[in-house]
């Protein structure tokens, strides 16, 4: 990639990849409030069964769609460890 001249691909991938990483972003800290508003308003048990439905999503995901989906990230997500 041509930091001086980028070509049109390059822009648009560019683009791309900063909006996706604002999407994430911003899904992240919804995702981190949820689970955190779950365990102060309604206890541990129920961000239990909130993990236990997301972690069955990512398993769905990567079987039906073929999408990445990582375990270990919904879990940092839902303990609010993922620093931006």
């Amino acid at each position: 990639m041509s930091y001086e001249n980028p070509s049109d691909i390059e822009r648009e991938l560019h683009e791309m990849v900063t909006r996706l990483s604002t999407e994430l972003s911003s899904v992240r800290c919804l995702v981190t409030g949820l689970c955190q508003h779950i365990k102060t308003h309604q206890g541990q048990e129920a961000l239990d069964a909130v993990l236990a439905t997301a972690l069955a999503e990512v398993k769905e995901c990567d079987r039906a769609y073929a999408l990445p989906a990582d375990s270990d990230t919904v879990r940092l997500f839902a303990k609010g460890l993922v620093k931006r």
